[in-house]
């Protein structure tokens, strides 16, 4: 079951500030970059949208599913963020996790995903298919399909997120054949690279995702433009982290936040609705009474003296 959300004060947003120095850090010393983007992802794409279940809830610490063949080697980033989580107690792991995700993909170059604090941390390991396969077949389109469905994510945005496989090599201790074909070695720096060497044939193993029409244009988009994949990317990566939970995104938040404060500074300049009203009525009457006076006397006027 879910614990309760934690309650995001000035304190908890202070932690996350000194612990996102942390995080940029450890990513400096340690290297861990393509690491820490897989740890965050693996954690939300457990999300069953049609029940609405699992999802960044930070299940991925618990043991069971950490060491799920398709979690393989992800114990190693857990490791290197737990001296930095048992300095922030009051952060949950499910907000830890997708943080770090975050400041991974700006670490390497990438844009500044908006983070919203909240998610609740779960102890319950998701039902059977929804952690990661290793095996999944090379011409398996349909299955990735099948799981941006299930995600709720549109394929434009589960493709963009494919962007970020070639940040390096993601199993660091993992050797083939657990070596997913979708993470191909290469340099730490995002960019669209991915998608330009997808459409140039220097990924024979990914080649099937060209066979499919409608995801080899949007694969065409990327690779021609990068300033869109990164736009859409940075959409896609934080709805990924919001999977599972009932945050809105710090884009819509922020916007709220903004209309509530500037709804409350006209309000403050207002009078209460019946103040208006009656106001609105001595105005009315008022005007009457000049425009009647001034009627009557051009009139006299026009008609000459009375007898």
């Amino acid at each position: 079951m879910a614990a309760g959300g934690p309650k995001v004060n000035a304190a908890y947003r202070d932690a996350v500030n000194k612990a996102s120095l942390d995080v940029k850090e450890l990513i400096k010393k340690e290297k861990c970059i393509p690491m820490l983007i897989r740890l965050a992802f693996n954690d939300a794409l457990t999300y069953d949208a049609p029940t609405n279940t699992s999802g960044a809830n930070g299940s991925i610490r618990i043991k069971k599913e950490l060491t799920h063949e398709g979690n393989k080697g992800l114990q190693h980033a857990v490791d290197l963020l737990k001296p930095i989580k048992e300095k922030y107690p009051n952060l949950t792991y499910a907000d830890f996790f997708q943080l770090a995700g975050m400041l991974a993909v700006e670490a390497a170059g990438g844009p500044v995903i908006p983070f919203t604090p909240g998610r609740k941390d779960s102890w319950s390991f998701p039902p059977p298919g929804r952690l990661p396969d290793p095996t999944v077949a090379e011409n398996a389109t349909g299955q990735l399909r099948a799981v941006a469905e299930r995600l709720g994510l549109p394929l434009r945005q589960f493709v963009a997120l494919m962007g970020a496989h070639k940040l390096g090599r993601w199993w660091r201790d993992v050797q083939p054949p657990y070596f997913h074909q979708f993470y191909a070695p290469g340099p730490l720096k995002f960019d669209n690279s991915y998608f330009k060497e997808l459409v140039s044939g220097k990924l024979p193993k990914d080649g099937y995702l060209l066979g499919d029409l409608e995801i080899r244009q949007i694969i065409e988009t990327y690779a021609e433009d990068e300033a869109i994949f990164t736009a859409d990317y940075v959409v896609a990566h934080e709805a990924l982290s919001l999977l599972g939970t009932k945050l809105p995104p710090a884009r819509e938040a922020a916007a709220a936040a903004a209309a509530a404060a500037a709804s409350a500074d006209g309000q403050s300049l207002q009078l209460p609705l019946g103040a208006q009203a009656a106001i609105g009525v001595a105005a009315v009457v008022i005007g009457a009474v000049v425009i009647g006076g001034w009627y009557w006397r051009r009139r006299r006027r026009l008609q000459g003296p009375a007898l």
